[in-house]
């Protein structure tokens, strides 16, 4: 019976995945062609480690599909009577050295938004819109029209450039846009084009982010500031029940009374997330009960996000929070988001208030109970959400062991 494993014979990162192909006395090696960290990588089950990598995930099914493949090219060849040999497997492996080998980048992406549209998540889709855009606008700037096996790390050079002095976009936007490039690309291996021997190689920093986020002391001051204006103090109803209820502010204003509901005498939330497009069912504590309570047991008036948005950092201004701090803010002319320094009401926006639950919270319940309030899939995501680092993951634990020996 054929079987195929693969194995990485270097602790160099990236390694390279070698392939092993084996049917009786058959006994052929090769490279595939494909890269892993070998921290990534599992030698006993010999395959990508199962993370929530968008990337290891994209790595294994190329894996998975280059082993249904050649197997599948084996079935044809026993039949043909052919010669099995490192040459045959490598034209399956190589397949940009026959087929499909001048695809351009543009033509690939248009392509794949075509096939994955009813796969994507809304967000997700325009995502991969708005990179096929820029792309666009990188091929005018340059004067250059790319092919998908042209995404190396000479290409990855020039388009760094163009959107750091161009489109001035900011370290943590460049990260994800050329993690979203190699996404595509590598589907585009996965479809036979041919993609640059470089392509697992290519990637950027990511930038650290300061998490804006509102401390205990400062909801207080917000819930007990007075406001003249209706629709201020409606607005700040919405604030203060993202903060009670760890939602984000586009999620929570789609709720109605229906979505309440009580289960063994506890009021719940049933409701679902539009990034995620997952349902959950979220505890109405007891400090945002008190809000719907103010409106006959109903959530505030409906309000737009975009209402939303403008209204809450009015609402934060007049509550005094004018400390000046380092943040990121959409600036109005130019539509980019900047880094400086701003008074902190500046800088509340829509995802405040569910970062405020998650911060205020961490440390103090289970962190695996806080997630399912959230909607956070992995403890990694919401670390990085509330600006955890590992150090200071090491400094909570201990402190927990010191609590341990009181």
């Amino acid at each position: 019976m054929a079987t195929i494993n693969y194995l990485i014979q270097s602790e160099k990162n990236p390694s390279a995945i070698h392939l092993r192909f084996k049917d009786g006395k058959i006994d052929v090696k090769s490279k595939t062609g494909l890269f892993v960290d070998p921290s990534n990588w599992s030698k006993a089950k010999q395959k990508p480690k199962v993370t929530k990598s968008a990337e290891t995930k994209a790595l294994a099914f190329e894996l998975e599909s280059l082993k249904v493949k050649i197997l599948n090219e084996y079935n044809k060849l026993q039949i043909d009577h052919g010669k099995i040999d490192s040459n045959w497997i490598k034209k399956i492996i190589h397949t940009d050295e026959n087929t499909q080998s001048g695809e351009g980048l543009l033509e690939y992406f248009e392509h794949y938004i075509r096939v994955k549209r009813s796969e994507l998540s809304k967000r997700g889709l325009q995502k991969i819109i708005n990179l096929r855009n820029t792309i666009e606008e990188f091929q005018n700037w340059s004067k250059s029209t790319y092919e998908v096996s042209d995404v190396g790390l000479s290409f990855q050079d020039s388009f760094l450039e163009f959107l750091s002095n161009e489109k001035l976009y900011r370290q943590t936007t460049k990260h994800r846009v050329i993690k979203f490039l190699k996404t595509v690309c590598r589907n585009a291996r996965i479809d036979g084009y041919a993609t640059s021997p470089q392509l697992d190689s290519l990637g950027v920093k990511d930038g650290k982010v300061n998490i804006i986020y509102l401390s205990e002391e400062e909801i207080v001051k917000i819930k007990n500031t007075q406001l003249d204006q209706p629709f201020l103090e409606n607005a700040k109803k919405w604030l203060l029940l993202s903060c009670y209820l760890g939602q984000r502010g586009g999620d929570l204003l789609k709720c109605t009374l229906k979505d309440v509901i009580e289960n063994k005498g506890q009021k719940l939330l049933d409701m679902n997330q539009e990034k995620s497009g997952n349902p959950i069912y979220v505890l109405v504590l007891p400090e945002a009960d008190e809000i719907l309570s103010l409106n006959n047991g109903n959530f505030p008036r409906k309000i737009s996000l975009q209402k939303y948005n403008e209204y809450i950092k009015e609402v934060a201004r007049l509550a005094g929070l004018t400390e000046v701090i380092y943040g990121t803010k959409i600036v109005k002319e130019s539509g980019r988001k900047i880094d400086g320094f701003y008074p902190k009401w500046e800088l509340v926006t829509s995802h405040i208030g569910r970062r405020s639950y998650c911060t205020n919270y961490y440390g103090k319940l289970p962190t695996p109970l806080l997630m399912k309030q959230t909607g956070h899939k992995s403890e990694a995501m919401f670390l990085k959400y509330i600006g955890k680092s590992s150090i200071e993951s090491m400094h909570d634990l201990a402190r927990a062991h010191s609590e341990l020996k009181k």
